[in-house]
């Protein structure tokens, strides 16, 4: 997990947090981001998606303390969580004696480790993606109608108030969050055309496909002129 913040030439500093991108997926969920046409069908498949984004959001804002940047540490806290958690335990022994499935209790067991590291994963990578954000804020105006896909189902829009950006899950990739590895793509987009994408590795990754966007907004204005 990366803990550093991530500045580009000219840039203000805002600072877009956990909570922040929580209320921009709970006003999706509601009706109330301009970006989407929720129909019936789509409320009613994108809430047991968003108890899960709920789920990983708040305890990204739990383990937010720099003393959870190390990954090992971050592990032991999750595991000591889902091990102690109640309701997983009583639902994974439910599963495993419903005849309708195969699974032993060893099995269910088994997976439950497996849950622990989907957990560590998914919560690196919103830690890093709050990072990138946090470039986005805070770079000029030229960039308000560009808009950032990270992994193909967080997509964060310009704004032109604080905090200057909008986060909103395309619940159609929801999927994508299962296979998350420490690496992401990165899809800038002015409108719906593809500005620039690439492989994000490390903070400077993003702060490079960032610039480079800019330079390409700023030479596109350039020959308007």
């Amino acid at each position: 997990m990366e803990n550093n913040k991530i500045e580009l030439p000219g840039m203000q500093i805002v600072e877009y947090t956990i909570q922040m991108m929580y209320n921009d997926i709970m006003n999706q969920v509601n009706g109330d981001d301009d970006r989407d046409t929720v129909t019936d069908r789509s409320e009613r498949e994108c809430i047991p998606k968003w108890i899960v984004m709920q789920m990983l959001l708040y305890l990204a804002s739990s383990f937010s303390s720099d003393c959870y940047t190390d990954v090992e540490k971050l592990r032991n806290a999750i595991r000591v969580k889902v091990d102690g958690d109640e309701l997983l335990s009583g639902f994974l022994f439910f599963v495993s004696h419903n005849p309708q499935f195969g699974y032993s209790w060893n099995y269910l067991r088994k997976r439950r480790e497996n849950y622990q590291d989907f957990l560590v994963t998914a919560l690196s990578f919103l830690y890093n993606v709050i990072i990138d954000i946090n470039v986005l804020a805070g770079v000029p105006h030229i960039m308000d109608e560009v808009h950032v896909v990270f992994q193909d189902f967080l997509d964060v829009a310009r704004i032109n108030r604080k905090p200057y950006v909008s986060t909103r899950v395309l619940w159609d990739h929801f999927d994508r969050i299962a296979y998350l590895t420490k690496d992401y793509t990165v899809t800038i987009k002015n409108k719906e055309s593809i500005l620039i994408a690439g492989k994000r590795k490390e903070a400077s990754d993003a702060v490079n496909l960032i610039g480079k966007a800019i330079k390409m907004m700023n030479d596109s204005g350039s020959n308007k002129d």
